[in-house]
């Protein structure tokens, strides 16, 4: 367990989501992951790889808020450059944070010690933390 400033977080790895009781939340779906059955929570954003067409078109057919990340600039997010220690992530249109801060596009350096398996899994990391308000790292320091 980690204390700190900011939103609590609960953090779960599932295959079955039971979200009734909660008010708002921020799911990111894994890479291929599937699409939960039952309805999210009203005020939910969902982080979900636009690779996977058929997640993105369940929830939108659910009427959710989607963050969607990949390779191309039609994306929320995606990556204008990837290198072997490195990539340049581009939001690529404004989003609201939960705090209901407007975030206008950006670009989002981001260092690594070697090539991940998965960008994937960078982009949506990095789109959790502008949702979040991530204003205490390097990322806060871009708007």
């Amino acid at each position: 367990m980690r204390l700190g400033k900011g939103y609590d977080i609960l953090v779960l790895d599932t295959p079955h989501l039971q979200l009734a009781e909660l008010n708002e939340c921020i799911v990111v779906m894994k890479d291929f992951g599937e699409v939960p059955v039952t309805r999210l929570p009203e005020k939910s954003i969902v982080i979900a790889n636009s690779e996977n067409t058929g997640q993105l078109e369940r929830l939108e057919s659910m009427g959710q808020r989607v963050i969607s990340c990949g390779k191309n600039n039609r994306d929320t997010l995606s990556y204008t450059s990837l290198t072997y220690d490195g990539i340049m992530i581009s939001l690529n249109r404004e989003i609201t944070a939960f705090s209901g801060k407007k975030i206008q596009p950006l670009e989002i350096p981001i260092k690594f010690n070697t090539a991940p398996d998965n960008v994937y899994d960078i982009i949506a990391y990095t789109a959790l933390r502008l949702v979040l308000d991530d204003y205490d790292s390097e990322i806060g320091l871009l708007y």
